[in-house]
């Protein structure tokens, strides 16, 4: 966000932080796996505020989405680009992992038991349309979102100043909707999530740092990740306080609380990356081009890595907190590995078929 790999690449310092946002999202549901296999708070639970990294992702989508194509607004022409190329980001990569998933759960029904998954409901998470119940894959309930971002988006491809109104009311209609609940049903919960106002913060801050108009963007850099290190610190002290799933201080404080600090980080770490000319080491940059296949495949994996070492043959040889890091060590390798075989080759091709067509024609051109 994008949660997906992103349209631009120029901000390296951005790349990276989607890596931690991804990481911090896999400590916070593996967090989850360690109490109810081991039965205890692994290292005291620092990482119940790892959620953080979804607004974070809201925020970048916003971002890198109108920077990359607010010269496209307002020109209908550039809607079939833009339409393409958010879905070889999002789709191919969310096909495989929830198709594999909804085909385990479908064939071994008890795999699937607790979330009650049947054909119909795979087909529409497949489809990343909104329902009610338990998802095949929970982490899509971000991704939802972002497709009607897109969506809202679009609109401003195709008619400017209709668009921005219709953006203006959605994002008025998320805080009517958050004080005071009009609007109840599966699609209602994606569109009007308080956490949605991540992507108008997103485009905010990307028109400001195009226009060059971030003050003093290191010392906000720092102000906003002093922000995200503040809330963090204080959901680990309630940790005790608090069930595991339940919101420290309410759901909708904390989104948007870190969405702040999100909208204050982003365009802040973008600008001085301008400013600066940084040179991220390009292990950093592989780490955050590998955050969309971690933000997939964490739960699904870290489900069956805690399950192994769970075993009553291997769990005696082991602390909570040695499984924990083996788990978090395997899941991230993984996703690494992934992104490298079969993510990059895979969105080349098909940035490669979508160059090699004419415009006029859609002919595959000799020699593709």
């Amino acid at each position: 966000m994008t949660i997906a790999q992103p349209v631009v690449s120029r901000f390296a310092g951005l790349e990276f932080g989607r890596g931690i946002a991804a990481l911090l999202i896999t400590l916070f549901y593996a967090t989850g796996f360690y109490e109810k296999y081991f039965g205890v708070s692994v290292f005291g639970n620092p990482f119940r505020g790892g959620h953080a990294g979804f607004e974070y992702f809201f925020v970048l989508a916003g971002f890198f989405i109108y920077t990359a194509h607010a010269s496209d607004i307002g020109r209908p022409g550039r809607l079939g680009s833009f339409a393409y190329q958010r879905a070889i980001h999002i789709y191919p990569m969310y096909w495989l992992v929830v198709g594999l998933l909804a085909a385990a759960m479908l064939a071994v029904p008890s795999l699937g038991a607790e979330k009650g998954i049947t054909p119909g409901k795979a087909l529409l998470d497949f489809l990343m349309i909104p329902r009610d119940g338990a998802l095949v894959l929970p982490p899509a309930w971000a991704l939802q979102r972002e497709m009607v971002f897109y969506l809202a988006f679009a609109l401003l491809l195709l008619v400017p100043r209709l668009g921005m109104a219709v953006f203006v009311v959605w994002q008025a209609a998320i805080l009517f909707n958050t004080a005071s609940p009009f609007a109840e049903s599966a699609f209602a919960e994606v569109a009007l999530d308080i956490t949605n106002i991540g992507f108008a913060f997103g485009m905010i801050g990307a028109h400001l740092v195009m226009k060059d108009r971030i003050p003093a963007p290191r010392l906000l850099a720092l102000l906003g990740l002093a922000g995200f290190a503040a809330g963090l610190i204080a959901e680990w002290y309630y940790v005790d306080t608090v069930p595991m799933r339940a919101p420290v201080f309410g759901e909708t404080i904390e989104k948007t609380y870190y969405n702040v600090c999100a909208a204050i980080t982003i365009p802040a770490l973008a600008a001085w990356e301008q400013r600066s000319a940084w040179r991220i080491p390009r292990f950093l940059t592989v780490f955050g081009g590998a955050a969309y296949m971690l933000f997939l495949i964490n739960q699904p994996v870290n489900s069956v890595v805690v399950k192994l070492l769970a075993n009553p043959a291997v769990k005696p040889m082991l602390t909570a907190e040695i499984a924990y890091s083996i788990n978090i060590a395997i899941t991230v390798a993984l996703a690494v590995a992934l992104h490298l075989i079969v993510e990059k080759p895979v969105l080349s091709r098909l940035r490669a078929a979508k160059a090699n067509r004419t415009p006029s024609t859609g002919v595959v051109r000799a020699g593709a």
